[in-house]
């Protein structure tokens, strides 16, 4: 039986505040706010079905979906949430099965805080 748990995507082009573990797959918020999440996952093998989610504090938050067939070999699936977090709160994604994931620059996992509880923001101003 599979157990989900956080997939740690190695590749990291942006870590702004250090918030994103990429050994744990977890995104551990440095200040409490509103934060946008997405995430990408796709599959190259026919005959995948799978749920992937966007999990805060052990909670789903985000869902998408995809599936493969015997004539469709490559699926995407995306999620994308907005919710707030507490400081310390963690972010991960996760999959209820395991399936074989390409990489980047095809399987991604990313955030932004939107505005945070102090009042300043650095896309809100």
């Amino acid at each position: 039986m599979y157990t989900a748990r956080p997939i740690p995507f190695d590749h990291v082009l942006v870590n702004a505040g250090s918030g994103y573990n990429s050994q744990t797959g977890r995104f551990t918020a440095p200040v409490a706010g509103i934060y946008l999440f997405w995430t990408q996952l796709e599959s190259t093998k026919p005959g995948v079905t799978a749920r992937l989610l966007i999990m805060q504090s052990g909670k789903v938050i985000g869902a998408g979906y995809m599936e493969t067939n015997t004539d469709i070999s490559d699926a995407t699936g995306s999620a994308l949430v907005a919710n707030h977090l507490s400081q310390g709160e963690e972010v991960w994604v996760e999959i209820e099965k395991e399936f074989s994931m390409t990489v980047f620059p095809s399987s991604y996992f990313g955030g932004v805080l939107l505005y945070s509880d102090s009042g300043s923001s650095p896309l809100i101003g």
